[in-house]
């Protein structure tokens, strides 16, 4: 199982991003010769089918302990997992947009869904990383996201969308209002059944640039004022490569044009060449964006680990713990330095959180841990310090009221 560990920019997550562009080429080489119909018929599945995978991913979440308990201190919330934020509401917008042939609906889709998957795929959340492929939470959060970049992609080199620089205001508009409906239910959800609710994250996210945005402007939904603009950017870079090899590839064809007689064959060549353009601007982008992945591997996430202490040493400010039920990640002795660590306890009944000092700590608790990714690195390549070092600690056994 430890083979098949899903760890960003190692053999399996590799192999996966390959995998997901081998299959937008495979569709593309597959269905490009077929009836519009066939097309349609072939791309609205698939995403029916990704939908009725969410779903089951999903549910499973609801039994995934880990999951849970990370998540949901207080029980899991339906309301808070579903296909509302800014990637996988595409798993009903790319169907809609190639049913009712609407422009600024397949746009968003083709330039949105793409990128916000592939972001996911590369960027995944600590508990989507460094765990077996085969674990459901695992193997529903990467399959669903790598088949809304094919999806996506699909878009464009089944030829229901060509990028135009005509179709970006209305697209944008389609972005904001999304982001108000999202904000209104998240406001309804937050009144009602769920307090966290936060699709799109208009309420502010702990992510690079959203994080930078909420600094500057620290108000729910207006903080996003500028996503637009980075937005219309990269659509405008899409455009621009995909007008590019268009334009080059007519030129060649041009070349090697002979005779009047073969236009008609010529033409219909021409629009495959164009559509396969179109394919490689993006494959050339989808590059693009795993090196800036790869380049991001210097920084140093925070990755949440759940374990038990099964020993306490006073003196030294130090824990032993292994790993809880359900956790593949430390193994049955690892030894914490709690020396500068902060400490909280959330009493879940009251929701009030607290700090606490290290004689708080007994062995048998069950503790939830924020350790740098370096540091686990270092602790699982068997090289380096045996001490791990945690940003801080969370004790989760709950305590009697006093």
């Amino acid at each position: 199982m430890n083979d098949f560990s899903i760890t960003p920019f190692r053999g399996p997550h590799l192999i996966l991003l390959l995998l997901t562009a081998a299959a937008a080429l495979l569709v593309f080489f597959l269905l490009r010769g077929k009836p519009g119909a066939w097309r349609v018929r072939f791309l609205i599945g698939v995403c029916f089918f990704n939908l009725a995978l969410f779903a089951g991913y999903k549910l499973s979440l609801s039994m995934d302990a880990v999951y849970v308990r990370a998540y949901y201190p207080n029980g899991f919330n339906i309301f808070n997992e579903l296909p509302l934020h800014l990637c996988n509401i595409n798993l009903f917008l790319i169907p809609l947009g190639v049913w009712k042939k609407n422009r600024s609906i397949m746009g968003f889709s083709f330039f949105v869904a793409p990128l916000g998957a592939l972001m996911a795929l590369l960027f995944p959340e600590p508990l989507f990383s460094g765990f077996s492929l085969f674990l459901p939470r695992i193997f529903g959060y990467y399959v669903t996201h790598a088949l809304l970049v094919v999806c996506g992609l699909s878009l464009a080199t089944l030829g229901f969308y060509r990028p135009d620089t005509r179709d970006i205001p209305r697209i944008l508009k389609t972005f904001g209002l999304l982001a108000v409906g999202a904000h209104l239910i998240n406001l309804l959800l937050r009144l009602t059944l769920c307090p966290e609710a936060n699709y799109f994250f208009t309420y502010g996210a702990e992510i690079g640039v959203l994080k930078l945005f909420w600094r500057i402007i620290p108000a729910p939904l207006l903080y996003g004022l500028p996503a637009p603009l980075i937005l219309a950017g990269y659509m405008y870079a899409v455009c621009a490569l995909s007008r590019l090899t268009r334009g080059a590839e007519e030129a060649f064809f041009f070349i090697g044009w002979i005779s009047s007689a073969a236009q008609k064959q010529e033409d219909t060549t021409l629009h495959d060449r164009n559509i396969r353009g179109i394919g490689i601007a993006l494959c050339l982008l989808a590059l693009l964006l795993s090196l800036s992945g790869c380049g991001s591997l210097k920084d140093d996430t925070l990755l949440t680990v759940n374990a038990v202490i099964t020993e306490v040493d006073t003196g030294k400010q130090t824990i032993t713990v292994k790993d809880d039920a359900d956790e593949n990640t430390l193994g049955e002795e690892c030894l914490i330095d709690c020396s500068s660590t902060p400490m909280v306890y959330c009493d879940f009944a009251t929701q009030k959180v607290t700090k606490i000092s290290f004689e708080d700590l007994q062995v048998n608790d069950k503790v939830i841990m924020c350790i740098r990714s370096s540091e686990m690195e270092s602790f699982r390549s068997g090289g380096g310090e045996k001490t791990i070092k945690v940003e801080q600690l969370q004790l989760y056994t709950q305590r009697a009221a006093e």
